[in-house]
């Protein structure tokens, strides 16, 4: 109708014309997306693990020495030590920049003897979590610091801190 006020008086041919018209265009846009979708699936569906042969050499973090940083997909790279894996030093830097910061500036202490980890840190730093491998970040462990300090313990230094919760076990 809102065609019809603005092109004036149409016959039911061109009206017909024009849905069809229509459809096309939408049918158009909608294999656009899709293709697009499906390039960004098939790349997932292709990832794996892989070795980054180009990366920061301050990443290796506290310990430096013989490493390999690897990638997986839809996770953020770790190290690989021998047979032991351990994060980012960026990323060690964020947990005890952010998330255990939040910790110890929890104004509701009740929620520090509560189990429910959500309430304790920001959406933010659980996005963060999620992005960290299993195999280098004990989410358990961290919670379990998180609610001492929250609690009142003084915050491990940095190095203490890459040692205890930046590595696999």
């Amino acid at each position: 109708m809102l065609l019809v006020g603005l092109l004036g008086p149409m016959s039911g041919v061109t009206m017909s014309l024009l849905r069809i018209c229509l459809f096309f265009v939408l049918l158009t846009l909608q294999m656009l997306s899709s293709a697009s979708e499906n390039d960004i699936e098939r790349k997932w569906d292709n990832c794996a693990e892989s070795a980054l042969t180009h990366y920061d050499h301050d990443e290796g973090g506290v310990t430096g020495g013989n490493l390999t940083i690897i990638e997986k997909c839809g996770l953020r790279p770790l190290i690989k030590e021998g047979s032991t894996f351990r994060l980012l030093a960026s990323d060690c830097d964020w947990l005890q920049r952010q998330p255990l910061r939040e910790c110890a500036n929890q104004e509701k202490k009740e929620w520090c003897r509560q189990g429910d980890d959500m309430l304790l840190v920001s959406m933010s730093s659980w996005r963060g979590f999620w992005s960290l491998s299993k195999q280098a970040f004990n989410q358990e462990n961290f919670f379990k610091l998180c609610r001492e300090v929250c609690l009142g313990r003084s915050t491990p230094d940095r190095k203490q801190f890459a040692n205890g919760y930046c590595r696999g076990q």
